[in-house]
């Protein structure tokens, strides 16, 4: 009894051993992986299939798209886009009078009405001085956001392309009052973050265009170098932070351009609760090109995913920074500790199971990882996927392996030892017990019954021996 209870602590020992070495191997394995950027792409797609899971996530509450789309732009078709000054104005006069915080307006007006017509240096050339007017007056509120864009040159520089010098100027806060529209695309082209500003300070404009909507609308200084949004503080730097959208394409409300040219604005009810909301007007109508890929441009399970314009991404953007929504990877410390104890559990798993229960064990546990990590997902928290899976299978891998350099020879051997004196049924019943026979004898407390047939003499004498 002792020598067979030594060798199993000794077997025990040498697989706690081999298992705690497991461990820290396919620890450190995944972290340099997943810190080299080599599960981005598998993560990046599990992360889009958490938004494409969760459908709509937060009824936005701050924000409202106020859309150039087919039905205005076949209201007005003979009038183009340069002229549309007077109409914007009309716009923007409306929702001020709704009570709108901010206004966007997400075009990048690079030429005006009035310096058209002095162009063309037409006879009785009094529109070239006050078709603008009306526009003016309205951007001169202070309420009013224009956009910029940076845009690359022929010699591989960024310039940046500034509202015209007309609008520009009669801007309170001159360029700080324009942001730049640019979005932050990851190396897929895929827009899953976002950054409060483009360039470092002495640049102007800097600030992006949906960060300047959030600050401005919540009455901060757009030149400070963090705010104070969300229940958190917002740095005025390019960090990347992803973006807590509230749902796909579709999910932002929006409102017709046209309804607000109307003259029945003051009682229109969809228009009234805009008030105290930050507002994006932007083209949507067919033909506009400003569309963008999301999480949401993948689909889920052969359905056909969706683009975003990118009215809908600035409001995605806003909405973040107002509710403080971010997606954030666990903490480092608490990742880790996750790692371990669910590597520890499987190691535990792999060694008490044969190989294929144990292979079983380890798709379901990473399956249970999957699970866990969109519910936690749901609560914007990002917790990691492909390097729990990795180092679960480096795991299981190494418990095979070590199965079969020293258990499975050793089995081989005692195969060989005692298929000399026993049938194989025997010897694989003896395997199945997982105990190796002490092949230097044991000592045990054995109960023996010796029986006797009654008058077997007598009666063997009277039969033939096959009968016997």
């Amino acid at each position: 009894m002792t020598k067979r209870t030594g060798n199993h602590r000794a077997t025990h020992r040498r697989q706690a051993i081999i298992g705690a070495l497991l461990v820290v191997f396919a620890c450190a394995a995944a972290e340099v992986a997943a810190r080299a950027g080599w599960f981005n792409t598998l993560e990046n797609t599990y992360y889009d299939l958490w938004h494409n899971l969760a459908g709509v996530r937060a009824e936005p509450k701050h924000v409202v798209i106020v859309s150039v789309d087919n039905q205005t732009l076949l209201a007005h078709k003979d009038e183009p886009l340069a002229f549309w000054g007077p109409h914007f104005a009309r716009a923007i006069e409306a929702l001020r009078r709704a009570g709108t915080r901010i206004i966007g307006i997400d075009y990048v007006f690079t030429v005006s009405a009035e310096s058209w017509l002095k162009k063309l240096d037409l006879p009785g050339g009094e529109k070239s001085r006050i078709y603008d007017i009306p526009m003016r007056t309205q951007l001169a509120s202070g309420q009013v956001v224009l956009a910029g864009t940076v845009a690359g040159n022929d010699s591989g520089e960024n310039e940046i392309l500034l509202p015209v010098l007309d609008y520009l100027f009669v801007l309170p806060g001159g360029t700080e009052d324009v942001g730049l529209s640019n979005f932050y695309s990851d190396t897929d082209g895929i827009v899953r973050q976002f950054v409060p500003a483009w360039f470092d300070e002495g640049t102007t404009p800097r600030v992006t265009f949906a960060t300047l909507l959030a600050v401005r609308a919540a009455g901060l200084d757009p030149r400070s170098r963090s705010w104070p949004l969300g229940y958190q503080r917002v740095f005025n730097t390019f960090l990347p932070r992803r973006i807590g959208f509230v749902g796909p394409p579709g999910t932002i409300p929006r409102l017709s351009l046209g309804r607000l040219l109307n003259t029945a604005t003051d009682n229109d009810p969809d228009i009234q609760r805009l008030k105290d909301k930050a507002v994006i007007i932007a083209a949507e109508h067919a033909g506009s090109q400003d569309i963008h890929l999301t999480p949401y441009a993948q689909g889920f399970l052969g359905m056909g995913g969706h683009v975003m314009t990118g009215a809908e991404l600035h409001a995605n953007i806003v909405e973040t920074l107002h509710t403080g929504q971010f997606p954030r990877s666990v903490p480092s410390l608490l990742r880790l500790i996750y790692l371990v104890a669910v590597l520890i559990l499987g190691t535990i798993l792999f060694f008490s199971l044969n190989p294929w229960r144990g292979l079983g064990s380890g798709l379901l546990f990473g399956l249970v990882c999957i699970v866990l990590a969109y519910f936690s997902f749901r609560i914007n928290r990002i917790l990691p996927v492909t390097s729990i899976h990795f180092a679960l299978a480096i795991s299981y891998l190494g418990t095979l392996g070590f199965r079969l350099t020293g258990e499975e020879r050793e089995r081989t051997r005692l195969r060989r030892m005692f298929g000399q004196y026993v049938s194989d049924e025997v010897v694989e019943k003896l395997l199945a017990t997982g105990q190796w026979p002490d092949l230097g004898g044991e000592a045990l407390h054995v109960t023996i019954l010796f029986a006797d047939i009654r008058d077997f003499t007598k009666i063997s004498e009277r039969l033939r021996a096959h009968q016997v």
